[in-house]
């Protein structure tokens, strides 16, 4: 199986696990105050726990 191949697989089995989807807005009244960071955070932390 290639590279391109198991990553196929790997996101099919995310989408699986995950049954349901979430949507989450992240609010802050300016620029810079770390709602990209937080979004990444939390991205990160779900790729560990796959």
């Amino acid at each position: 199986m290639s590279e391109k191949d198991k990553a196929v697989q790997h996101f099919l089995d995310l989408i699986k696990k995950s049954r349901r989807g979430k949507f989450k807005i992240y609010i802050g009244m300016s620029a810079g105050v770390g709602k990209t960071f937080r979004m990444l955070q939390e991205a990160r932390t779900l790729l560990k726990m796959a």
